[in-house]
């Protein structure tokens, strides 16, 4: 028996890029079932959902195209777009003094596109800042958007350098991901998509304040295992895990590495 669930337990390790079809979609039902142990909030479940599905819509047409061609291009194109980021940010903070009254004007424009929670965050100590009501959380409504129309009315340097130090640190942590991703160095790598969608999946877990632990009984390897049965691909269902704990522990290994 101990053989057999040996052998059971390195069916993943053994999965070949022929055995890796198109993920399917995760279906509500489908996802609420597999959330139900984890105690993941209404809100947080509804996110993910459309998140991961994203992600499996991403990874199937990647699969679909099978490019032999290397990213290079895009890499040196996300590079560009990230140093005139910053070049902007840079120019908005040595012409701030000039730029006070006439970017005043943008705040019907950005207001919408941020959150009060996220003002709130980016600048705590500004008597201007948005506030929630009471005790209970941000509500992207109205009153909330009155709040971040009159911060950025009266702050649009600083609103618009904030906005643009997320994009930049965005995109350079997707330069990070750009070089682990499907057909970073040309061929086709199903394989690496399988990676890839573990790294995400741990990604989203540890920003529900959960900690994507590897370790054969936890949460988010039998998560992980769960997705992965429900989008059609070679599991552990059967074998408490370890095959799926085998490959995440060297996919999320991979991921902090990259995001150090």
């Amino acid at each position: 028996m101990e053989n057999a669930d040996r052998r059971s337990g390195s069916k993943l390790s053994r999965t070949k890029a022929r055995d890796l079809l198109a993920p399917r979609r995760l279906s509500q039902s489908n996802f609420e079932e597999i959330c139900s142990p984890y105690h993941i909030s209404g809100s947080d479940r509804a996110r993910l959902l459309a998140e991961i599905n994203t992600i499996l819509k991403d990874i199937g047409q990647w699969m679909k195209n099978n490019t032999h061609k290397p990213h290079r291009q895009l890499r040196r194109d996300m590079t560009s777009a990230a140093g005139h980021l910053k070049k902007a940010r840079n120019l908005l903070d040595v012409k701030a003094k000039y730029s006070l009254s006439a970017l005043g004007f943008v705040a019907g424009d950005i207001a919408p596109m941020v959150s009060a929670q996220w003002l709130s965050s980016k600048f705590p100590a500004d008597n201007l800042s948005p506030t929630a009501l009471g005790l209970g959380p941000f509500v992207e409504d109205d009153a909330s958007l009155q709040q971040r129309n009159r911060f950025i009315e009266h702050r649009p340097v600083q609103a618009i350098a904030e906005i643009l130090k997320a994009l930049e640190a965005g995109v350079a942590q997707s330069l990070k991901m750009q070089k682990v991703l499907p057909g970073s160095k040309g061929g086709p790598k199903s394989l690496r998509a399988r990676r890839i969608l573990i790294q995400l999946l741990a990604v989203k877990w540890e920003r529900l304040g959960k900690k994507a632990s590897t370790s054969p009984n936890s949460d988010f390897v039998s998560f992980v295992d769960n997705i992965m049965d429900a989008i059609g691909w070679p599991s552990d269902m059967a074998n408490d895990g370890e095959a799926v704990a085998a490959e995440a522990r060297k996919a999320v290994k991979e991921w902090r590495n990259l995001t150090k």
